[in-house]
Formats: structure tokens, C-alpha cells, sequence
């Protein structure tokens, strides 16, 4: 009957161990599986996404002194040159802008100078970034500064400015590179910012 007893209990202790040794195997599997799961979620948030401006205003400065025109281009800009890399220079630009301008007439006084009917126009605006670390604010957008075509009407005296909107390309420099993810968006590291 001892015998018996002890072939029992050695029988349970080895059922007990392997439930315990299955019960371990799952726990590592999961613990495998939440450390997979924690890994992308930490991939996903490293980076934000950074929407090319959807509106374009216009800063005029010169003859007839400063001057914005706002809204002169209301749709979604693109990214261009588009091309899959990183880069610390983010360019988006009007779509097909065809031959639209944008122009200003200025007084121009009998007994001026050619000289004296000119003026330059910086385009820009707010790209948007839609996620990430706030303040998000609004990431700025512009052109070089660009010289407007001029011309002189003597009969009414204006001095005419206009400047074609194609090529029209808006740029902001980063602390960091980004890269396209998208015909519109840039995908940035956490810590970029606008420079």
C-alpha cells in the first residue's frame, strides 16, 4: 500500500509540473507578443505628419509700400520635387496653376522715373501638422522673394505689378530631416521643429 501511495503522488507531481511548464510557455508567448505590440506603438508615435498648406497669402513691399493680399491660392499645395527621401528642406507647390497671377496697381505720378514702378512679392503659408508634441501652431511656408513683372500705363498712371503663379514652390527648413509619406504630407521625427 506504501508503494502504491507514493506511485500516486509521484503520478500528481508530474501532472502539476507540466501544467505549470504550459502555463509559463503561455505567459512567455504573450509577454513576447505585448513586447511586439509595445515596439510599434512606440514606431507609430516617433514620427507626425506635416500637411503641405492649403491656403496661400501674398506679401507685396516696394512702390506704394507694404501690402498682403490674402487667400490668392485656396486648395491643397503638393510636395515637389516629390521624392523618397529624407530631407531638411520641405517644398510643396500649386498644382497646375496654368496661367494664373496675381497683380497690383499702384498710382503712378506723371514725371516719374521707368525706375520708380516696381515691386517684389513673397507667397506663403501654413502647413499643417497633425500630430505629434503641441504646440503645433502653424509650420511657415514661403517663396523667395520674388520681382513682379512691371509695367506703366501713362494714360491712366498706374504703375502695373503682376507675378505668374507657376512655378509657384513654398519651402520651410527643418531641425531635423523628413521625408514624404505622401503626395501632401511629410513625415517628421517628434522633435522637429520649423527653422
Amino acid at each position: 500500500m506504501i508503494t502504491k501511495r507514493r506511485h500516486n503522488h509521484f503520478v500528481l507531481v508530474a501532472i502539476a509540473g507540466l501544467a505549470w511548464g504550459i502555463a509559463g510557455c503561455g505567459e512567455d508567448t504573450q509577454t513576447a507578443e505585448d513586447d511586439s505590440t509595445t515596439e510599434e506603438v512606440s514606431a507609430a508615435s516617433s514620427t507626425f505628419a506635416l500637411r503641405c498648406p492649403q491656403v496661400l497669402d501674398a506679401d507685396w513691399i516696394g512702390i506704394g509700400g507694404a501690402l498682403t493680399q490674402h487667400s490668392i491660392y485656396v486648395g491643397q499645395t503638393v510636395i515637389f520635387p516629390f521624392i523618397d527621401a529624407s530631407t531638411s528642406t520641405l517644398t510643396c507647390t500649386i498644382p497646375n496653376p496654368g496661367t494664373a497671377k496675381i497683380s497690383r496697381d499702384l498710382p503712378f505720378a506723371p514725371g516719374q522715373i521707368d525706375a520708380n514702378c516696381g515691386g517684389k512679392v513673397t507667397i506663403r503659408g501654413l502647413g499643417t501638422q497633425l500630430a505629434g508634441v503641441p504646440p503645433f501652431g502653424g509650420w511657415p511656408f514661403k517663396t523667395q522673394r520674388i520681382t513682379a513683372n512691371a509695367s506703366i500705363d501713362r494714360l491712366r498712371n498706374i504703375c502695373h505689378l503682376e507675378v505668374a503663379l507657376k512655378p509657384t514652390d513654398v519651402a520651410v527648413k527643418t531641425t531635423m530631416p523628413c521625408r514624404p509619406n505622401s503626395t501632401t504630407n511629410f513625415s517628421c521625427p517628434v522633435n522637429t521643429a520649423p527653422r
